[in-house]
């Protein structure tokens, strides 16, 4: 268990299923089972981009980019009304 304040390791969380997916052999991604009867070009499919920790509300943030926006709206998710 996390206490409030501590943050997963994702990276470590990461290294797991990669172990237990060396362990068990490759896997294409296009191997679904709901997939098994689709007519697919799998030499079209485009891979996914290399994965990125997500980013947590406390984290530096890197030069050059816009900080987070942190909000949290108690209005329903309407605009406030002019009066």
């Amino acid at each position: 268990n996390l206490d409030f304040t501590e943050k997963p390791n994702y990276k470590m969380l990461r290294k797991l299923f990669q172990d237990v997916r060396e362990r068990l052999g490759p896997c294409e991604d296009h191997e679904l089972d709901w997939l098994a009867d689709a007519d697919i070009d799998v030499k079209g499919l485009v891979p996914l981009n290399p994965w990125t920790p997500p980013c947590q509300p406390d984290d530096a943030v890197p030069e050059g980019m816009p900080a987070p926006r942190r909000q949290f709206c108690l209005c329903g998710g309407k605009a406030p009304r002019d009066d």
